[in-house]
């Protein structure tokens, strides 16, 4: 989102139209997209994670850039979010003597595993790892994954394989101190394999 406005000396906001200020309003009002126009059984996240503009601490500058993320689990929620995104920073920015425009890329859909294999896989994980191995997660991850366009093409299943380290606490990937035990990394391998093993068996 890149907000124009005029820049001017910070002792004279008046002779300007500032674009900071503008940014401020657009990233509260935002957040009202999810809080208040979708339903609280959905699952929606929206994100402004950065913010560039201005380069001295007493002039108003001409433009801000705002960049940021949003993740859903249903594709008219995601159609909506888009649109009122739009409405919103147009509206606002006009309101306050401003302007903006929007570049909004769609990146991947979302990742519907199919539910029958989605079992299959289960059982082959549990036959292979046993019962304390495998988890099925009680609620969806709003992380992406480029696995979403297979799955529209081909039903399947989308599975997080984990390999804490055996000593020390357990970081997330996005995390620096992320560390996985490279010993157990042939288990993922062998799920495969066990998966397609036993999918072929069920053709004898």
């Amino acid at each position: 989102i890149m907000v124009r406005g005029r820049g001017c000396h910070g002792s004279a906001p008046a002779q300007g139209v500032d674009p900071v200020a503008v940014s401020a309003y657009l990233i509260t009002a935002l957040q009202t997209l999810v809080s208040r126009e979708i339903n609280g059984t959905d699952q929606a996240v929206l994100t402004i994670g950065s913010i560039h503009g201005g380069e001295v601490y007493n002039i108003i500058p001409d433009e801000v850039v705002l960049e940021g993320a949003v993740r859903c689990l249903n594709e008219g929620i995601r159609i909506q979010l888009e649109k009122r995104i739009r409405e919103m920073c147009e509206g606002i920015a006009r309101t306050m003597r401003a302007s903006c425009e929007i570049v909004y890329e769609r990146g991947y859909p979302v990742t519907m595993n199919d539910p029958e294999l989605t079992a299959f896989a289960e059982q082959s994980a549990r036959r292979l790892l046993g019962e304390e191995r495998v988890d099925r997660l009680e609620k969806p991850l709003m992380g992406s994954e480029d696995m979403s366009v297979f799955l529209q093409h081909c039903p399947g299943c989308y599975w997080v394989f984990s390999t804490p380290p055996r000593v020390g606490e357990t970081y997330a990937n996005h995390n620096p101190r992320f560390a996985i035990d490279d010993s157990e990394l042939y288990l993922g391998s062998a799920l495969m394999a066990q998966t397609a093993l036993d999918w072929l068996a069920r053709w004898e």
